[in-house]
């Protein structure tokens, strides 16, 4: 397990060293393409910046200073660059930061400063030259100490020497994270580039110092007062800095060298405790092959005292008891392996809500931005008091002065202490370096000790395992013995079983022909009813002996399935019962042959008394017929104990008959045994699987917060989870030798009885269920965590990019605030126009009102019209009481006409009267039989004239409804608007008047180069003030040219104004406008003529929000669902389609093949309708997987058809989408015609 954790970490690695590449790539590329520097702004930077701060904090090694606090990146870049002499300005310009709190952030701030000034790849590739210090920074596994993936890795970033980064070095909290946006100022002076000096070939600080003293944009025109002050200073720092230094480098090595010794002494501690663990394992092996040895000279001595069965008795219920608590424990751990599981899950819970934290506080600092946007205004009141505390800052710099002087006395005086301290760590260090090299030998040498004994020891533990299986073989060979042996013996008990109750009802019968003697012979009566009490005796006895046989076996047989010692104890137990039990048979018989003897002899005393009795005349009648009574029963005695023994013989022969098939069912039991065994090892297999890949998804969790998880952690991690599969590993190894001992034990009572083959099978079914309900629940929680996983990253990604577009969204605003600032004509122009607006809205909504009312007159008409429509059922019942009755006169008039055929027949004997009597009835029939068909007609017109007005009532009624709701809804927002614009309108006044007050002009002895292009001003290159923000600029920067309300025309300004001006313009236009004011496109712009489409090759706009969200929340009204098939068989005519308002409908064609081309034909009414076609793979893919084929156009199809063709080169759902939604009140009907083109295929038959 530990090599494939090492494995997952290599693989992890080059992954990010390959996204590292990726994303250097990236970044010259765009900066390839824009031709502008990179910003913060770049998502390309942000994913660089944490994949560099990855790798440098890959295997690093924990340190901490001497008040506790915690090391990182940038105190290795200290350490290695400090002394090096042109190569530590950056080193010195973040020290410089008084922002910065934590190592973290100043490593971050170093990266920003050497990315500006394309000094990354050379600072690097410096610190891994040093070797030493990046060995005692990092552990083997770090890519630093690999020197073809560090070659690798800074080959790669001198890529970034060619491109030109623009980031701030102040304003960003870098000790928090790194930062996610470009801070946008007013100015070009106060952008992020002008914050950045180059580097200086000076070891001194007093340039650093000089230039953020003269960049501060609070303090455009103030000298520099401490000049003079810090050069006396820089003078005698460095000597004081590289003795401290050189004290620090002494104490950390002293603290390393502890370190190391700490570690090895732990590893030493380690080593020792698995040598005693081996050498416990050793004793519990020998104490296994003691108590195997033990066991077979038990078995030897089989035939033991009874006594001795009831101790072992008692010892086997406790070890049941043992194994039972096992089984709990058992039972325990996969509870705590579950509970592992759950707390996993709730550990990515917890990660999802930290996740939200981040992004509520990420908000938070965003709302916190737009704030201090708005707060600009008071820093600038703030300016003036600023320059009147520069005045007194120059007293204090005075004071400064003499503290300065006083100072370097005492630096003097530190200097001489420095120096001694020196001279003693140097001794101090020589004698512990030593010391370090002592004790390393000594570890080394323990280190070989240590390895032999392991080696010493494998081979130990491979003897005595092949010691241990040559006795399980043996073992088994004689515990198979013992149980053919004991099945024998079972066999026979059986046998004397069904004898014994033969026997009992042979002897029930032959007390009750005694009850039927006992009324002659009275003096025989009580000896007989003695005799029968005692046999009634002996049966209970054999029977309480039965029972406990039998309860002795069940229990042995129950206890055999612990453990293999146990079983041969129960086989000699049971040997002893058997014996006993013998002994038992033995004994019952001898006295059931006494009894018998007793019999013979009673029967002899029976005849003497009859011989006695003879005298007695009256009585030789009865005792003959006795005395024959009871010749005939010793005979039936005879003949029953001759059936009694061909009975046992049959037995016998049937038992070993079961005997055979039982061996046979056993084989088949064991061989089931082996697969359940092989599917149980298949299973563990499977666990194994699954707990890697829960591992492998909490890296992936791990790597979701890259930024806060460091390298002391990981390895923590790592090391934990080693110990936890070390710990599973070996109570799965337990488990499969308790399951091992199970399932032998099982094989033995398979042997023993059909009664237990049966248990067992019934266990391994249940065994096998729960094993493989374990399994599935575990895939399906690995499938569950799989997605969660998927949907938590997409999640990720979903908020980062979230956050990123509310981040520029918010700066966007803080630009568009100060651009409004400066825009004063726009605004009072546009008041005008909107004054207008409001009277013109006024009116719409008085026009609205008045169509409100109308609407409603309507309403009202309509409701009578229900009203009257309703009275029509009564109508057609009064029509349905005209038909009966016209049906009973039809029944009245049959039956009179028959009374008068029948009347005619006997009155009128002529053969004409009859014939003209007969075509007048049936001429009136055939006239009532039309009437009946004719009303009934009439009666299904008037049922389907009623449905469909009812229905068209209720789309109607549906349509008033929705359009009062649009209309209230319209007012609404119409009232909202108006409020906004006023409010806007205030704002811009405001906004304004601010502005025109905190204006101010630089004047031209401040600018000796030009704020833009940095170009020197002279005679020929002159000055020219930007007439929006003040600043001073070149001929060339300021050639732009504006609308101002002070002026009345155009005058001179900068790029940056005039961009701001422009942008300005164009969103204030475009928040004018309202929805309702834009217009549809021409009447060409319909889909009439598309082509070829597919989904290789459709020309997608970059955003398909629309149609995607049309299918995902819009309301549908009909989908008709086509295939190829259906399309050919369309006729000549064209199919309707309804679609109600602020609703779509869609026909939905399947195509198995690639290959045919898809034509339709369609026209609306009333009005015009939007068409797009849409692409899915399948039917069960979800609408964001769709591709948009044709996008949503507006087709004036109410003036002309519209006809379009699509070809298919891929089998898939094609759907073609009629939306309404934008009408908000008139339903609409599409008339399409649809055809199918299949590809001819040439196949050369034509040829001759």
């Amino acid at each position: 397990m530990a090599a494939g954790g090492a494995t997952v970490g290599e693989s992890q690695l080059q992954r990010i060293i390959r996204d590292l590449h990726e994303a250097v790539s990236e970044l010259a590329k765009e900066y390839r393409e824009s031709g502008e520097p990179i910003t913060d702004d770049s998502t390309n930077l942000h994913k660089f910046s944490y994949k560099l701060e990855y790798l440098l904090q890959f295997d690093q090694k924990e340190k901490t200073t001497f008040l506790g606090t915690k090391k990182d990146y940038w105190d290795y870049f200290n350490d290695c660059i400090a002394k090096i002499k042109g190569a530590n300005d950056g080193i010195r310009f973040v020290k410089s930061i008084t922002e910065l709190k934590t190592s973290l952030g100043k490593g971050r701030a170093f990266i920003r400063y050497s990315l500006v000034h394309q000094r990354l790849a050379d600072t690097l590739q410096q610190c891994l030259m040093n070797q030493r210090v990046t060995s005692d920074w990092y552990y083997a596994r770090s890519p630093f100490l690999k020197p073809h993936l560090s070659v690798d890795i800074i080959s790669h970033l001198y890529e970034l020497n060619e491109v030109q980064f623009d980031v701030a070095s102040r304003g960003h909290d870098l000790d928090a994270s790194w930062p996610t946006f470009a801070r946008r100022t007013l100015g070009s002076a106060n952008s992020p580039a002008h914050l950045w000096k180059p580097p200086s070939r000076t070891s001194s600080i007093n340039s650093l110092a000089s230039s953020y003293s003269q960049q501060a944009p609070e303090f455009p025109s103030s000298p520099d007062y401490g000049q003079n002050l810090l050069n006396d200073l820089n003078e005698s720092l460095p000597a004081c800095m590289e003795d401290v230094s050189a004290v620090e480098d002494l104490r950390l090595e002293l603290d390393q060298s502890e370190l190391k010794q700490r570690e090895l002494l732990g590893k030493v501690q380690q080593l020792g405790e698995e040598a005693a663990e081996l050498r416990r394992v050793v004793v519990e092996l020998q104490g296994q092959l003691d108590v195997s040895l033990a066991a077979q000279e038990a078995q030897q001595g089989l035939h033991g005292e009874l006594k001795a069965l009831r101790w072992r008795e008692e010892t086997l219920s406790r070890e049941l008891e043992t194994l039972r608590q096992e089984e709990k424990s058992r039972e325990a751990q996969q509870v705590s392996l579950q509970q592992k599981l759950t707390t996993a899950e709730e550990r990515n819970i917890e990660l999802m809500a930290k996740m939200d934290s981040v992004l509520n506080e990420k908000g938070h600092q965003a709302a916190s931005y737009f704030d201090s946007a708005q707060k600009i205004h008071d820093l600038l009141d703030r300016l003036k008091e600023a320059e009147k505390g520069k005045m007194e800052a120059v007293a204090e710099v005075d004071e400064k002065r003499k503290q300065s002087e006083r100072l370097e006395d005492e630096l003097r005086v530190k200097e001489a202490a420095a120096k001694d301290g020196e001279s003693k760590l140097g001794k101090e260090t020589s004698n512990l370096q030593r010391q370090l090299q002592d004790l390393q030998r000594s570890f080394e040498e323990k280190d070989k000790e240590v390895e032999e004994a392991k080696q010493r020891e494998k081979e130990d533990k491979e003897k005595m395992e092949k010691k241990v299986g040559v006795l399980k073989k043996s073992l088994e060979e004689e515990v198979t013995a013992l149980t053919e042996q004991l099945m024998q013996k079972e066999s026979e008990l059986i046998s004397s079983c069904k004898a014994l109750k033969d026997l009992e009802a042979k002897n029930q019968s032959l007390t009750t022909e005694k009850d039927k003697l006992n009324t002659s012979l009275s003096e025989l009566d009580g000896s007989i009813k003695e005799q029968a009490m005692k046999i009634e005796d002996y049966k209970m006895q054999l029977k309480r002996n039965e029972e406990e046989e039998q309860d002795t076996v069940k229990a042995a047989l129950s206890r055999m399935q612990a453990d293999l010692k146990n079983v041969h104890g129960q086989i000699g137990e049971l040997e002893k019962n058997l014996g006993a039990s013998r002994k038992n048979e033995a004994s019952l018989q001898e006295e059931l042959q006494a009894k018998v003897h007793q019999l013979e002899s009673k029967e002899e005393d029976f005849v003497e008394l009859q011989s006695k009795i003879k005298a007695l005349e009256a009585k030789e009648k009865e005792l003959e017929a006795a005395k024959a009574d009871l010749e005939t029963t010793c005979a039936k005695q005879t003949e029953m104990i001759e059936l009694v023994t061909s009975e046992k013989n049959s037995i016998k022969k049937t038992q070993l008959e079961r005997s055979t098939v039982q061996a046979k069912e056993s084989q088949e039991v064991s061989r089931k045994l082996t697969v359940a065994e092989g599917q149980l090892e298949v299973t563990m297999n499977e666990v194994s699987k699954l707990q890697a890949e829960v591992l492998d998804l909490r890296v992936h969790l791990a790597r979701s917060d890259e930024v806060k998880v460091k390298a002391q952690a990981q390895l923590e991690v790592t090391e934990a989870q080693r110990d936890e599969l070390r710990t599973l590993t070996e109570q799965l190894q337990s488990q499969l030798e308790a399951l091992n001992k199970k399932h032998v034990n099982e094989l033995m009572e398979c042997k023993k009885k059909e009664e237990a083959i049966t248990n067992q099978r019934d266990r391994e079914v249940a065994a096998h269920a729960e094993l493989s309900i374990s399994a599935a629940a575990l895939r399906e929680e690995l499938s569950t965590l799989k997605a969660e996983n998927d949907r938590l990253v997409l999640e990720n990604n979903e908020t980062r990019d979230g956050l990123h577009r509310a981040n520029t969204e918010m700066a966007e605003l803080g630009m568009t605030i100060c651009k409004l600032n400066a825009e004063k004509e726009a605004s009072t122009e546009h008041w005008g126009a909107n004054a207008a607006k409001t009277e013109e809205l006024m009116k719409e909504v008085q026009q609205l009102k008045e169509t409100m009312e109308e609407l409603q007159v309507e309403n009202g008409k309509l409701k009578e019209e229900l009203i009257q429509k309703n009275t029509l059922p009564g109508t057609v019942k009064e029509l349905q009481k005209q038909l009966e009755k016209t049906k009973n006169q039809v029944k009245t008039i049959k039956d009179s006409s028959r009374e008068e055929i029948e009347g005619l027949k006997f009155q009128m004997s002529s053969e004409s009267m009859n014939s003209e009597v007969l075509v007048k009835v049936s001429q009136n029939l055939q006239t009532s039989q039309k009437l009946c068909e004719n009303l009934e007609q009439k009666l299904n017109m008037t049922e389907a004239d009623q449905k469909t007005q009812l229905i068209k009532m209720t789309a109607e009624i549906d349509d008033l409804n929705r359009t009062k709701t649009n209309l209230e809804e319209r007012l609404i927002e119409l009232i909202k608007d108006k409020d906004a614009l006023w409010q806007k309108s205030d704002a811009l006044e405001f906004e304004q008047k601010l502005r025109a007050e905190e204006r101010w002009w630089l004047v031209d002895k401040e600018a000796t180069n030009c704020l833009d292009c940095q170009s020197q001003f002279t005679w020929l290159l002159r000055r020219h003030h930007c007439r929006l923000c003040g600043r001073i600029f070149c001929y060339y920067c300021s050639n732009n040219f504006v609308m101002t309300k002070q002026s009345g025309k155009k005058e001179r300004c900068c790029k940056d104004c005039y961009t701001q001006h422009s942008a300005v313009e164009e969103r204030f236009t475009d928040a004018e406008l309202s929805p309702s004011d834009v217009q549809p496109p021409p009447p060409g712009a319909g889909p009439q003529g598309v082509g070829d489409v597919t989904p290789d090759e459709e020309q997608v706009p970059t955003v398909q929000d629309s149609e995607i969200h049309l299918l995902k929340s819009g309301e549908i009204t009909m989908d008709v669902p086509l295939s190829l098939d259906d399309i050919s068989q369309f006729v000549d005519g064209s199919k309707e389609l309804f679609i109600k308002s602020s609703c779509y409908s869609t026909i939905s064609v399947v195509v198995g093949d690639s290959g045919p081309s898809i034509s339709w034909i369609f026209s609306s009414e009333p009005k015009s309708i939007s068409f797009s076609v849409v692409y899915r793979e399948l039917m069960d893919t979800p609408v964001e997987q769709s591709k948009v084929l044709i996008p949503l156009t507006r087709c004036n199809s109410h003036k002309e058809k519209i006809q379009g063709q699509l070809k298919v080169r891929h089998p898939g759902l094609y759907t073609l989408i009629f939306d309404n939604s934008f009408s908000r009140f008139i339903s609409k009907k599409v008339s399409y015609h649809l055809t199918m083109e299949k590809p001819v295929i040439y196949d050369g038959s034509d040829c001759p």
